[in-house]
C-alpha cells in the first residue's frame, strides 16, 4: 500500500497562516507517495470535515524529487473564526475518482484562523461618505478626530497631499485621535492595518479639509 508522507510547508498540523474573512486563500502542501503507484495521470480530490476549503478535484502537480504539490483554496464565505477539524487527500487515476489509489497518512488535521476584514469609524468630522466615497471624510483645518477599529491593529499616516498633516494625540490597537492640519482643498489618510495580517488586510480614513 502506498504511504503517503507529508513535508510541511505550512505548519499544517497546528495552524494554517491567518486568511481574512472574505477572500480566497492558497494553501499548499507537498507529498510523496511511496512506493510509486503505476500509472501516467493522476488526479488530487480534497474532502474536509467542515466547508473551510473548496473540495473536489484540486492542484496536483509533479515536482523534479518524486514529490508532488497539492494546492487547494479556502472558502471565500468563511466567518471570522478558528476552524479546527480535519482534511482527507484522495489520489485516483481518474478525474471522477472512481479508480483511487490506496494510502495511509493521508488525513490532515487542520486549525485555520479566519482574521475579521478591518472596518474603521470615524467620529469629530463634519461629513461621512465625502463625494460618496466610503471611508472618506470631510473635517475642518485642526479638527480633533477619533477612529475605532473593529479589530486591533496598526496606526500610520497614509495618502496625502503636500501640506496636509497629522498630529498624534494617542493611540491603541483599536483607537486612534488625533488633529488634522492642512489647508483647505487638501487631504490626508490614516490607515489601519491588521496587526496579525498587515499585508492585504486594511483600511484607509481619507480626511478631506474644507
Amino acid at each position: 500500500m502506498p504511504a503517503l508522507n507529508w513535508h510541511t510547508l505550512l505548519d499544517f498540523s497546528s495552524s494554517i497562516n491567518p486568511v481574512d474573512a472574505g477572500r480566497e486563500e492558497t494553501i499548499t502542501e507537498r507529498a510523496t507517495i511511496s512506493p510509486e503507484p503505476t500509472g501516467s495521470q493522476f488526479f488530487a480530490v480534497i474532502a474536509a470535515d467542515k466547508p473551510v476549503v473548496q473540495t473536489g478535484q484540486i492542484s496536483l502537480t509533479a515536482n523534479s524529487d518524486d514529490s508532488a504539490t497539492v494546492t487547494m483554496k479556502t472558502d471565500r464565505t468563511l466567518a471570522a473564526g478558528t476552524y479546527e477539524g480535519q482534511l482527507t487527500l484522495h489520489i485516483c487515476r481518474d478525474a471522477q475518482c472512481k479508480d483511487e489509489v490506496s494510502l495511509t497518512g493521508n488525513v490532515l488535521p487542520y486549525s485555520i484562523k479566519v482574521l475579521p476584514r478591518v472596518q474603521v469609524d470615524a467620529t469629530g468630522v463634519a461629513a461621512s461618505n465625502y463625494l460618496g466615497t466610503p471611508g472618506s471624510y470631510l473635517v475642518d483645518s485642526g479638527a480633533t478626530v477619533v477612529l475605532t477599529s473593529n479589530t486591533p491593529v496598526t496606526w500610520s499616516k497614509g495618502s496625502s497631499i503636500s501640506g496636509a498633516d497629522l498630529q498624534v494625540i494617542s493611540s491603541s490597537p483599536t483607537r486612534w485621535e488625533g488633529q488634522i492640519l492642512g489647508r483647505s482643498g487638501l487631504f490626508v489618510g490614516v490607515v489601519a492595518a491588521s496587526i496579525d495580517k498587515p499585508t492585504n488586510n486594511s483600511a484607509q480614513a481619507i480626511f478631506n479639509i474644507r
